[in-house]
């Protein structure tokens, strides 16, 4: 084998690959800080690469374009939501608790990352069309597993006949709390986050609760 392969050169103990890959998330601690305040179209490469302290060759050793970084930073987004919003409602017991807790999470983790918030729901919609198609996947994906999980808590998962169609409940639930974190973070509404986690629980609570045909549930 061949030396070089087998003992890559270190330097301070770093490999090349282990100095990439740090490269690659401090631009995308970059990006996120620039797209999520300045914005999309208004960062350039330059300006991410100014931010990150990295000369701008090290930008497309990881990245072929904006594009592709905005997709990085977006889907690391959406993992860290998800994880953690479906981790706190399997904690929870009862389709009430289940709700409050991954919605609760959903809403803490965004509020208070507003950069985040924007780049999910502004952003990715008004990058390009590959985004807006990533954005609705996400979406369809999200209001999936909401269904499964959904009817499974309120024991109606044996293929019985429901009053509305699950899939376009969820995804116009998804939609709606969208809309409404977008509403929070740019300071159109005067609700606190905790209201608003409230708000959205009884939202999802009572249309669940017509969409099984138990009005709101209890």
């Amino acid at each position: 084998m061949n030396a070089s392969i087998a003992n890559p050169r270190r330097y301070r103990g770093v490999t090349p690959a282990e100095r990439k890959a740090r490269r690659r998330d401090v631009l995308v601690d970059s990006a996120l800080e620039l797209f999520g305040t300045v914005g999309y179209h208004e960062t350039s490469v330059r300006a991410i690469c100014q931010q990150a302290s990295l000369n701008q060759r090290y930008f497309y050793e990881s990245f072929e374009s904006r594009e592709q970084l905005l997709t990085a930073v977006y889907l690391e987004i959406v993992e860290e939501v998800s994880r953690t919003a479906l981790a706190q409602a399997l904690m929870a017991d009862g389709i009430e608790e289940k709700i409050r807790a991954g919605v609760g999470a959903w809403w803490s983790l965004l509020a208070a990352d507003k950069r985040k918030a924007r780049i999910i729901c502004i952003e990715v919609l008004s990058a390009c069309d590959a985004l807006k198609d990533l954005q609705r996947q996400t979406r369809t994906a999200v209001g999936a597993f909401m269904v499964s999980q959904g009817l499974v808590a309120v024991g109606r998962d044996d293929g019985s006949e429901l009053l509305l169609d699950p899939m376009l409940v969820a995804r116009s639930l998804i939609g709606a709390a969208q809309e409404l974190l977008v509403a929070h973070i740019r300071g159109e509404v005067e609700s606190t986050v905790d209201e608003l986690i409230e708000y959205t629980v009884t939202m999802f609570m009572t249309v669940t609760g017509a969409t099984i045909g138990s009005g709101a549930l209890q």
